[in-house]
């Protein structure tokens, strides 16, 4: 017994699977498996069983996990009391989605400046396919993004959480209540979207043409705030991630415009390249960033596929 398969025991159950176990650690699925199965041998124990797509643990594998956090638990807060340990140091380069930036990992840059103050951050803001591609150039240590549905090796994807999506628009609009749900309407609303190219103006643009939908025209405004600035006025209406406009919501200066769409949610992932040596600095950020997004409740079967707008269809409403 070893702290590695314990650690991985803890991961496949934190992740759902052998294969997010993997992904984390940037192990094989075979390397993971070998541990625990060497680890339910020398207990002569069975751990885990099968459930349809999904590993469960059996009771003895949860006496077992119990007793095995406790162990990592304990590891840990022995290993901080080390003397002596150097200050982190050097350069930090993150690559992340500006709504994430701004609504979701604040918290997470401020805990990490007061935790390695002498680490300098370079934030880099992109889409999805830009941040993937900065990843696997290794042009940053890691990045927190949408889902895009594909990461193949050298990066490994760790799913995090999901964001809903909604149309959004000013209380002011006059909006029939059948406008987003009958075919061929044609509301005079300008949608408005901060990148032409970003899932969630290219998934609600299929809808509407599915949909037989006729809108006024489409505005690109490269800045987030502006485009709250422009839903507030009643200049137009925007698919989003309901948590950028949260605020505005709650003051009722926004209100979320009912469409026929089922919920829809967008996939939240930690992005590394497991051929770029991770820094000291960059573990720790990684730590605090799951630690602050990591949902464990979320469903995480078919993370990849049911969270990616190129993999959901307008048809599903």
């Amino acid at each position: 017994m070893n702290l590695l398969s314990l650690s991985l025991l803890e991961a496949i159950v934190r992740t759902g699977s052998y294969s997010g176990a993997a992904k984390e650690k940037n192990f094989s699925v075979a390397k993971v498996s070998f541990h625990i199965n060497n680890l339910q041998d020398e207990l002569n124990l069975i751990l885990f069983e099968k459930v349809g797509r999904q590993m469960r643990l059996t009771k003895d594998g949860e006496k077992v996990l119990e007793e095995a956090r406790k162990i990592l638990e304990a590891t840990e807060k022995i290993s901080s009391m080390k003397g002596g340990s150097p200050r982190l140091t050097g350069n930090l380069g993150i690559a992340v989605n500006e709504t994430l930036l701004q609504y979701r990992l604040v918290n997470v840059i401020n805990n990490f400046r007061q935790m390695a103050p002498d680490v300098t951050i370079k934030v880099e803001l992109g889409t999805a396919y830009s941040i993937k591609d900065m990843v696997l150039r290794s042009e940053v240590d890691l990045a927190v993004s949408f889902n895009m549905g594909s990461y193949e090796s050298p990066l490994t994807a760790l799913p995090l959480c999901s964001e809903e999506l909604g149309l959004f628009g000013s209380p002011r609009l006059k909006i029939e209540k059948e406008q987003f749900f009958l075919p061929n309407h044609c509301p005079n609303l300008n949608l408005l979207t901060w990148n032409f190219t970003s899932g969630p103006f290219r998934f609600f643009k299929r809808f509407l043409d599915k949909r037989g939908i006729c809108m006024g025209k489409d505005m690109q405004v490269s800045s987030r705030n502006i485009i709250n600035t422009f839903l507030e006025s009643g200049f137009g209406v925007a698919y989003l991630p309901k948590v950028s406009v949260e605020r505005e919501v709650e003051e009722g200066r926004i209100c979320e415009i009912q469409t026929a769409l089922p919920k829809i949610d967008l996939g939240v992932i930690l992005l590394k390249n497991s051929n770029h040596a991770e820094s000291s600095a960059a573990s720790l950020f990684s730590k605090l960033v799951k630690n602050e997004l990591y949902d464990g409740k979320m469903d995480r079967s078919d993370f990849f596929s049911r969270t990616c707008l190129m993999h959901r269809t307008p048809n599903e409403c």
